[in-house]
């Protein structure tokens, strides 16, 4: 199986215990982007803030789907095409994967999410 980075990052895979690095992807350097429907929406009370209702559309930038490639991409990309690209994965930052440092800035996740 293949792993394709459609991130700007460098995708850094830690062992459960966070303390080696077991894979590292770069970024393939194609930009992917979710096309956005955007319509302003009002609250039931003004908040002093506008507010939109956002929906997502189409994906840009992505290769047609291959059997033996897996696509990592980010949370936003993986949410629009998951009903129709099963070949997608984001890394999941959520508190029970994401390795930090001491200042709190992500260095990589030990799993995938779909």
């Amino acid at each position: 199986m293949i792993l394709k980075n459609y991130t700007p990052h460098v995708c850094k895979v830690y062992d459960h215990a966070c303390e080696n690095v077991i894979m590292e992807i770069e970024p393939e350097g194609v930009q992917v982007r979710v096309q956005e429907d955007v319509q302003p929406y009002q609250l039931d009370y003004d908040i002093g803030v506008p507010v939109v209702l956002k929906g997502y559309g189409e994906i840009e930038g992505l290769p047609e789907p291959n059997d033996s490639t897996y696509l990592i991409v980010s949370i936003l990309v993986l949410q629009a095409g998951r009903d129709h690209r099963p070949d997608l994965l984001a890394p999941d930052t959520g508190p029970d994967s994401v390795v930090r440092d001491e200042k709190g800035n992500i260095l990589g996740v030990r799993r995938f999410q779909i």
